[in-house]
Parts: C-alpha cells; structure tokens; sequence
C-alpha cells in the first residue's frame, strides 16, 4: 500500500536514514502502476487513483523537480478544491521542503507548485514554461473525452471540435464529475430557497438569481456603463461596448442598445441604428465560443433553471429577454432550453402590459393584440400559464432535488402581479380608466401582496390585506422579501410613503438581529432612495462584516450586501465606501469590480460618458507600473484599451 510505504519514509527520515534514489524509484513505480490501470472506473476511484499519484509527485519532487513535473501531467482531476488547500499554510510555516510547498489534489494546483519551487530557485525559465502551461490548460480544460473537470459542470469546446461531439450527452468525463453533480445539486437547491423567499420584479430576475455573485469583470463594469449611458448618447455606449473582447458580453451589450435604438415604446423604429446594433449582435455571436456538459444527464434539453450558468445559454437568454418585439431568433434561440423558454415567455407578456400602459398614458391609441394579452395576464388563468401533463411531470422532475415542483409558477406571478402593477398605472394616470387589478387573484403571499398594493384606488390608503400580508413575510421571517417588496412599494405609491415608511421601520427592527438574511433585508431598504434614510449604511456594512449565516445556503449574502451598499456609501459615506474600495481592490479585483458594476449609475452621473475610459486609463496605469515591461496589455481584464481611447466600434 502507498499509505504504508510513505510512512516507512518518512520514519526513515526523521532518523536521517532515507535514501533519495529509493523515495525516487517508488514514487516512479506508483506512478506507473496507477497510469497502467487505464480509466478509472467511476468517480471514487478517479479521486483515490489522483490521491496515490500527487503524492508520488510530491515526493519525487523533493528530489527531481523534473520528473515530478512530468508525473504530474498525469493527474486526471483539472479542478480546483477548496478542502485540499485546508492543511496549506500549517505545511508551509512548518517546513520549506520542496514538497510540502506543493498542495492539492488537482493536475493544476500540484504543476503550479512545481513551478513555484523552480521560481524560488531562481530557474525562471523553467518556472516561466511551466506556468504558461497551467495557465493554457486552465483556460481550455478537459479536451473532449479526457479527464473530470471537477466542480465545474461544463467545459469549452476546442476549436475544430464537431457539433456532435461537443452537445454528446454520454461523454466518458461525464460520468466521472461527481463535484459538477454536487455542484448541478446545490445549484438547484440554493436557486430553489432564494426564488421561494425574496421578491422579483421581473421573471427574467428570477432565472438570474441561480448565479448570484458578489465578483465581476472589468467588461461587465464597462458594458453596465453603456447602458447607463445609451439613453442620453448611444453612438458613445456602441464605442464602450465595442471595447469588450468577450464576444458574450459584447453580444449583451449590443442587445440593450439595439432595443433603446428602438425609442421609447421598443416595438415599431427598427431603423437604421436598430439594424446596425442588430449586425453587430450577430457578429459577436459569430464569435460566441461553445461549451459542452461535463455532468451526467445535463443535455440541452434539461429543464431546471440552472442552465443559466453555462456561458453560452446565459447569452442567449439574455438576448431573449432583450429582443421584445424584435429579432425572433434571439427568441426561438433558448427554445430548447424549457425553463429559459417559459421565463422568456412570461417576461415578454409582462412586458405587453407595459406596452400597453404606456401607449395609454402618452395618448396613443391601444395596440389589440397588446390589450388583449394585458388583460390575459390579470385574469386569474392568465396569471398562470398552464403546462400538458408531460411537460409538468418534466419540471417536477427537474426540480426534485428540492422538492419543488411548482417552481414554474413563481415565473407567473411575478409576471401577473408586473401586470397589476401596470394597470395601477392606467388607473392613476388615464381619465375615466375603470381599473381590472380586482381580477387578478395570486395566491403566493410575496406576489399576492403586489397584487394587495395596487388594488386601492390612486390615493386611498394602503390595503389591510396588503400590511397583514407584510407581517405576515416578518412572522415567517422571510424579511429579506418584506424589505423589498416595501422598498418597490415607495416606488409605485409614493403618495403613501408615510405607511410604508412604518411597515419599513418594522421591517428594520425585525431585520437587525445580526443574521445574514437580517442585513440582505437592511440593505434593500438602505438601497432604497425614500426609506434609507431608517438604516445608516456604515453601521450595516461593519454588520455584514459578522453577520451570521443560518446554513451554507446564505453564503453569498455578504458579499453581495456590501457590493449593493457601494453606491449608498458613496452618497452618504464617500470616505467610507473608497476606504472600502481600496481594501477589497488591494487583494481582490474581481469583487472590486463588483462594487463597480453595482455603482454604474451612480458613477456614470458623476463622471459622464467618459467614466468607463476614465477607469479603464487608471487600471492601465496600474497594471503599468507592475509590469516588467512599463506597459499594459493590450486587453484589461476583457477590455480593449486602445479601441475603448480611439471610440472603434467595429470589434
């Protein structure tokens, strides 16, 4: 047994008896023998045959960094693991042998060691090369048929690679990726808790909160910029999005400027600006890279909401959402993509009642087709769009890990209760409208409670259904869904702010008992701009700092309540909120581009069209000034400096 084998060393050691050529010659036999077994046969193997062999490459390493380095390459796990890195600073304080400074139980982690060892010694060539490789090998992982990729549930597919090859669902890595199958679980179940307790505006929201992260890029913070600052200059925002190397993100961006070029109502001037934003759509798409699965059973045809987080689904359903009225392919793109498809569908009928109210209000006579839908989604049967028996059994099943079959209706009612909303509009701002909300009946208590906010008549006091229901959501402790359903309802009913403003400071008393769901529902009523002013945001934040997490499910909510405090802070506490800044920028970039993206509004406001280029000049200069060669490179964190500084649009 390797176990005993290693023991018997390392007592030999610490009696300074070991002899380096028979650690080396053992290390090089276990390596053989594990290598001539073949595939392993499932994943519990997979993880026991990689554990004898980055062992063997540890010792080995201790000795010949060399053949450690090509022992290594046979390591089949490429993924990450954070448990593996538990022991990693206790080995390292302990001693500095070569082979405690190499940790992990993936491919990568144990290669990236070795090259750490050959830069300590001064070797930077050899250092230099063998980086390059990890890096090369972490950007495209797992060649089709190779190896697991850990806890990740899909893979990129090589350039070259065929269509068949790439969507097969029987793929051997499939079977091996126990971490993507624990990862697709908790997924689900964690998506699952957050839909079921917090309030959504939109059914597209719905979906994005399956990937909730604090963490950004700098070409997310730059194409949030755009959209902030297309509606006062698009020719501007399509010079920022045009800077964006990913063509994913590119893609999304010119989405939203190809819908604002359509004007105000979105549906009826697909001009000439229109169809240039909609060419360029195309071409990024032309560049979109495809991924594969790496989960058993994850086909294009899975019907959970997790999908969303493959790279290429997300930009196609963020197209989706954003075509409204125009560019049917975006629509029919995400068609085998059920759960996507039927969020796409009833964030497009939320969207119809807008259109509706809208034309009303601006003294536009009514589209049919558009008031027929409106009045469809009050209707109790509208609010619920009805699925076949076959095709319900399907969502049940997808959903079953968390035994939530009915997820599929939480996508309804937020878009009913949208509808409800829309029609408070028409009743407060059309002569003579009689209004329909009365029609409309959810049984949700989040989304019912919508439904109880817009009933009264414009001006009448807040309904008594309406506050039970919020004490209600405080009683069962679903506070962060209490906050911001208060927080919407100072938006839509400002003529009873004094009202919400009382349910809101019971919400706050309720909300500050130190848990995390307490601060995630303080600081949606600290982000509100007419209840704010009942949280003090630098309080909050050093409250984030120790919130308590009631399970691993809520791990999340720090970091994105302090990415969602940023723009407070910065109105109320500005030297609070750059000390802030800098200390997350000092140490992690990728949440202080998070910040960013969540201050895009505020920052666009101050510092005008040209903010993105201003940020962009600074990380340039940063990255500068630690670079050996005194220059930035030519793409900042998936920005295109220079084309961003001339304003190229083409990409």
């Amino acid at each position: 047994m390797p176990h005993q084998q290693w023991a018997d060393f390392d007592a030999k050691e610490a009696l300074g008896r070991v002899d380096p050529d028979e650690v080396m010659n053992t290390a090089g036999l276990i390596h053989t023998r594990v290598v001539e077994r073949g595939r392993p046969v499932d994943a519990i193997h997979s993880l026991r045959w990689d554990a004898e062999l980055t062992e063997a490459v540890r010792r080995m390493a201790a000795h010949d960094l060399g053949r450690a380095a090509q022992m290594a390459w046979s390591v089949r796990e490429t993924a990450w693991i954070v448990t593996d890195w538990s022991w990693r600073d206790k080995a390292i304080a302990a001693t500095e042998d070569p082979k405690r400074e190499i940790f992990g139980l993936d491919r990568l982690s144990v290669l990236a060691g070795i090259g750490h060892i050959h830069a300590e010694r001064g070797e930077m060539a050899k250092a230099v090369a063998l980086l390059d490789a990890v890096l090369r090998e972490a950007e495209n992982p797992d060649a089709l048929g190779g190896g697991r990729v850990g806890y990740a549930t899909y893979a990129r597919v090589p350039a070259g690679a065929s269509a068949t090859a790439a969507d097969a669902p029987g793929a051997a890595s499939q079977a091996l990726n126990l971490g993507g199958a624990q990862l697709r679980f908790n997924l689900s179940e964690y998506w699952a808790g957050r839909v079921r307790k917090r309030f959504f505006r939109t059914p597209a929201d719905i979906v994005r909160a399956v990937d909730v992260e604090s963490t950004s890029h700098l070409d997310r913070v730059v194409r949030r910029f755009a959209e902030c600052v297309a509606p006062q200059d698009l020719a501007r925002a399509g010079t920022l999005v045009g800077a964006l190397d990913d063509p994913g993100e590119r893609a999304i961006g010119y989405g939203i400027l190809h819908r604002i070029a359509h004007g105000p109502d979105r549906v009826s001037h697909h001009g000439p600006e229109a169809d240039a934003f909609s060419q360029d759509i195309d071409r990024a798409l032309g560049e979109l890279p495809r991924y594969r699965w790496t989960v058993n059973g994850a086909g294009d045809e899975e019907w959970g909401a997790w999908v969303y987080t493959r790279p290429d689904h997300r930009v196609r359903f963020e197209l989706a959402v954003r075509a409204l009225g125009c560019r049917e392919k975006d629509m029919t793109a995400i068609a085998g993509l059920p759960y996507l498809a039927l969020a796409h569908q009833h964030t497009l009928a939320a969207w119809v009642s807008s259109l509706h109210a809208t034309l009303l209000i601006d003294g536009q006579p009514a589209i049919d087709r558009c008031e027929e839908k409106h009045r469809r989604n009050l209707t109790p049967v509208g609010a619920r769009r009805r699925l076949d028996p076959a095709d319900r059994e399907k969502f049940i099943r997808a959903f079953q890990p968390v035994q939530a079959p009915d997820l599929t209706d939480i996508l309804a009612q937020s878009a009913a209760a949208a509808a409800a909303y829309h029609e408070y509009r028409l009743a407060r701002s059309v002569p003579g409208h009689v209004s329909r909300v009365a029609d409309t009946h959810i049984d949700d208590p989040v989304y019912g409670a919508v439904v109880d906010l817009v009933t009264p008549a414009p001006g009448a006091p807040l309904s008594q259904a309406f506050v039970r229901r919020l004490r209600e959501l405080l009683d069962k402790t679903q506070l962060a869904a209490a906050a911001e359903l208060l927080a919407y309802a100072a938006e839509i009913r400002p003529d009873q702010r004094h009202g919400i403003k009382e349910l809101a400071a019971e919400t706050a008393a309720c909300a500050g008992d130190g848990s995390a769901t307490g601060v995630e529902a303080l600081s949606a009523l600290a982000s509100s701009p007419s209840l704010g002013e009942l949280v003090d945001p630098v309080q909050l934040l050093h409250a984030t700092d120790r919130c308590v997490l009631g399970s691993p499910s809520e791990s999340w909510i720090p970091g994105v309540v302090t990415a969602r405090l940023f723009p407070v802070l910065l109105e109320r506490a500005p030297a609070v909120a750059l000390h802030r800044f800098y200390e997350i920028a000092s140490t992690n970039w990728g949440f202080a581009a998070g910040l960013l993206e969540h201050a895009a509004e505020l920052l666009t406001d101050a510092l005008g069209a040209d903010a993105a280029a201003a940020l962009c000049s600074a990380a340039a200069r940063g990255l500068a000034c630690t670079s050996p060669e005194g220059s930035a490179p030519d793409v900042v964190d998936g920005v295109r400096l220079e084309r961003l500084i001339e304003g190229r649009r083409q990409p």
